[in-house]
């Protein structure tokens, strides 16, 4: 019987004799999750071991997400508005909505600009512009929805999240930045937030999208 640990708090128990008894990962407060496998051919094995590590992984990143929403996503950094038609005037208001709470300094649509200068930021119905430095006064995300449609460069995009990042959170924003964009390759939820009208119907929509995540890891 062995214990894995990653380097952030995800912990898995291989193991070779099967365990009944729940155990609780201290970081977490969560149960351990407990795969047997068999102590003979380690080798044939090694799939079932990649696939439990990679789900724990994807596990931890989405209970950053829900813990942390509240953290980085408010009502006044969120913009439902069909007049917002292209990428100069989304980000001008976005960057202004993050200006007002002093979130960012001044200089933050410029260098907002100079990344999109280097590279495009659009992913199908989705796009995620961020500052060339991380450079926020405090990490934060700034969302604008556009049933219509937005152009953005040859992209149309519903789904714009516009990320200010604090250099300090640049690790712990890394696992909620990633779960965010598995959340937003799924088709389903692309269309459940292009057509809501509120941030807390957004905010219902991830939390429900993360719950549907929560009852696939345990069937």
């Amino acid at each position: 019987m062995c214990l894995y640990t990653l380097n952030n708090p995800v912990s898995i128990l291989f193991t070779t004799i099967p365990v009944t008894t729940k155990i609780i990962n201290t970081n977490t407060n969560e149960p351990l999750d407990i795969v047997l496998i068999s102590p003979l051919n380690l080798k044939s094995q090694f799939s079932i071991i990649q696939n439990a590590i990679l789900q724990a992984q994807e596990k931890y990143r989405d209970r950053k997400l829900k813990v942390k929403f509240n953290d980085f996503f408010e009502q006044s950094l969120f913009v439902v508005d069909s007049k917002l038609k292209n990428k100069k005037q989304v980000l001008t208001k976005l960057c202004d909505c993050l200006l007002v709470q002093n979130y960012v300094d001044t200089n933050f649509e410029e260098s907002v600009y100079k990344r999109e200068n280097a590279a495009g930021t659009a992913f199908g119905n989705v796009a995620i512009p961020h500052s060339i430095e991380m450079n926020a006064i405090k990490t934060s995300i700034a969302v604008a929805i556009s049933k219509e449609g937005i152009q953005w460069n040859s992209n149309i995009v519903h789904i714009v999240l516009l990320l200010a990042i604090n250099k300090a959170d640049r690790r712990s924003f890394r696992a909620l930045y990633e779960s965010l964009i598995s959340l937003f390759s799924e088709d389903k939820v692309i269309q459940e937030i292009r057509n809501c009208t509120s941030f807390d119907e957004f905010k219902s929509i991830i939390y429900t999208a993360l719950g549907e995540k929560e009852n696939e890891y345990e069937a």
